[in-house]
């Protein structure tokens, strides 16, 4: 595990440098009335697993600032984006994906002329923080979650 020495010889470890930089993101973004989005990793889970806020890797500090949690979720079925806290207007849901290989791009339609299909692998989760852009938007808009 990583540690560092802090003044006056006491130690923290990875997770309490992750926390700090959480914070410091934490108080620019309301400092600076800015959106800030950060991407986490999720610890190691089985495959055939949903996700959770608590899969997010490092300590609950990411989650528990964040004023909205995204996951993408694949079930080697399908890909999904799925907001698992939303403290805007609390609007929780899930938004499926469809990958376009002609492009390379994910969107929330699929393309009647590309390629379709699944596609690309992995998850992922994001911790935003700040303003949202579209937030006097219905809960039921997907637009709410774009920059």
């Amino acid at each position: 595990m990583i540690s560092r020495e802090r003044a006056g010889s006491s130690t923290f470890d990875k997770f309490d440098v992750q926390d700090m930089a959480i914070e410091r993101f934490r108080q620019f973004a309301t400092d600076k009335n800015v959106h800030v989005t950060l991407v986490v990793h999720p610890r190691k889970e089985q495959e055939d697993s949903k996700l959770s806020m608590a899969s997010i890797y490092g300590s609950a500090k990411a989650t528990q600032e964040a004023d909205t949690v995204l996951i993408l979720q694949n079930d080697n079925k399908r890909k999904y984006i799925e907001v698992k806290k939303n403290r805007f207007n609390g609007a929780l849901g899930h938004c499926p994906l469809f990958f376009d290989r002609t492009s390379g791009r994910y969107s929330e339609q699929p393309q009647i002329n590309g390629g379709g299909g699944g596609g690309g692998g992995g998850h992922a989760a994001t911790a935003t923080f700040g303003p949202q852009a579209s937030a006097n938007k219905p809960a039921a808009s997907w637009d709410m979650y774009r920059r």
